[in-house]
């Protein structure tokens, strides 16, 4: 017994640092894919520290993950196009706008959020720069929540900020996914380009 433990300590220490250098360069490309430049797995992970089969798939399956960021995509995108029939159609704008201008807030906080209400709408709804799009308008939607939350309580049905905090929730998963599947394609941002060159 006094010799099987040390061999027994150190097969489970080898096993454990291997395990863990793998999961380390798989969180190292899950953060550059975010930063928008696709690196191949093989390129990062070598086959003899890849994580088993099993859990990749358990982590994340490939094969409907674009068709899930698609259909978040188009969720939010048809809330927003339902918020700005709300503020244009069933009231009139000046209804909206000078309610928030009597709560206090400046007329380049109602502008921007016109602004990110519209790009959201559209941009999302068509894929076009749906990561930068999304935290574009994520201040928007946090301010949203802030303003229901000192108003209100937490509980949507009853008008409070349950509903803002959670669209917040889905902008920044959006954001973390990327276009997901049909999404048009665009030339890439500057600072997209910029982070491709970056060498391996």
């Amino acid at each position: 017994m006094n010799t099987v433990a040390p061999v027994y300590r150190h097969v489970v220490r080898v096993f454990t640092d291997r395990l863990h250098r793998a999961q380390r360069l798989q969180w190292l490309h899950s953060f550059i894919s975010i930063c928008g430049r696709a690196v191949p797995s093989d390129d990062l992970l070598p086959v003899d520290h890849a994580l088993p089969l099993h859990w990749e798939h358990a982590i994340i399956d490939q094969r409907t993950a674009p068709y899930a960021a698609f259909i978040l995509r188009i969720t939010i995108a048809g809330l927003f196009l339902a918020a700005l029939y709300g503020k244009f159609i069933l009231k009139p704008i000046s209804l909206w706008w000078n309610g928030l201008l009597k709560a206090g807030y400046p007329e380049w906080v109602l502008t921007y959020t016109l602004s990110a209400e519209f790009a959201a709408s559209i941009l999302l709804l068509l894929g076009v720069y749906t990561r930068w799009v999304s935290l574009y308008t994520l201040p928007m939607m946090l301010g949203a929540t802030h303003f229901w939350m000192v108003r209100k309580n937490f509980w949507f049905v009853e008008g409070g900020w349950e509903m803002p905090f959670v669209w917040a929730v889905m902008l920044l998963a959006q954001a973390l996914l990327g276009d997901g599947a049909f999404a048009l394609k665009v030339p890439a941002l500057p600072w997209e380009r910029r982070l491709q060159k970056v060498p391996a």
